[in-house]
């Protein structure tokens, strides 16, 4: 299956999340390439939309090799087996975990415009991201939204491996997922347009969903860079 852009495959997805419409779900894409497409299914669902913030995290002076994931909360997903073949100790990898949070909550502060997150406690909230690959980035902000106190968590994302699929499908209450392609390569290879998001994007759906909704809120601004 392919998808012309994030903003049809936003479409698609809603069309499969019809039965949450009406039940005051949230819909929340994460930061920053599942906003567009979590946009698109907030207004299918006529839901709220916010952000939630995960990222890799590279081992000490190996910036391609993934060690863990983040997302705020925080709320970490270490990979043992890097860090063992990397022989990292425990004071690199808590060092290196509390720089990235940082980081992440820097970048949720300046997406949201300075707002506080979504409070989620007993809601059903809907993740959205515009792809998986390793789910490892998932895993930490699945793991972060039911520390929250979710009461339904409804993981939705256009495409991923179906072996990635299968190991995510236990941590939540229910997954979408519409393309599972066997041979999977890149998230990028599914879609024809597979931009980059910018930060402003991200900040502009924000704003045009808390106006749908009659959400005020303060002059859209791009605070300075930290």
């Amino acid at each position: 299956m392919q998808f012309e852009s994030r903003k049809k495959a936003g479409h698609r997805l809603g069309q499969e999340l019809l039965h949450y419409r009406g039940q005051e779900a949230l819909v929340v894409g994460l930061a920053r390439g599942g906003v567009p497409v979590a946009f698109e299914v907030a207004e299918m669902l006529g839901a709220p939309i916010d952000v939630w913030v995960a990222r890799k995290c590279a081992a000490p002076g190996l910036r391609e090799v993934g060690m863990a994931a983040i997302a705020e909360g925080p709320a970490f997903e270490v990979n043992r087996q890097v860090v063992e073949r990397l022989q990292l100790s425990a004071r690199d990898v808590s060092d290196t975990l509390l720089r990235e949070a940082d980081q992440i909550d820097r970048r949720a502060r300046r997406l949201r415009a300075g707002r506080t997150p979504p409070d989620v406690r007993g809601r059903i909230v809907i993740l959205v991201d515009d792809g998986i690959a390793s789910g490892a980035t998932a895993r930490a902000a699945i793991k972060a939204l039911h520390t929250r106190g979710a009461r339904r968590l409804v993981l939705a994302v256009p495409v991923a491996p179906p072996a990635v699929i299968e190991r995510l499908r236990p941590l939540v209450d229910e997954v979408i997922c519409l393309a599972q392609p066997v041979e999977f390569t890149t998230i990028a290879a599914s879609y024809d347009d597979f931009h980059t998001v910018s930060d402003a994007e991200v900040m502009d759906l924000l704003e045009l969903a808390s106006v749908r909704l009659g959400v005020a809120r303060s002059p859209l601004t791009l605070p300075p860079s930290s």
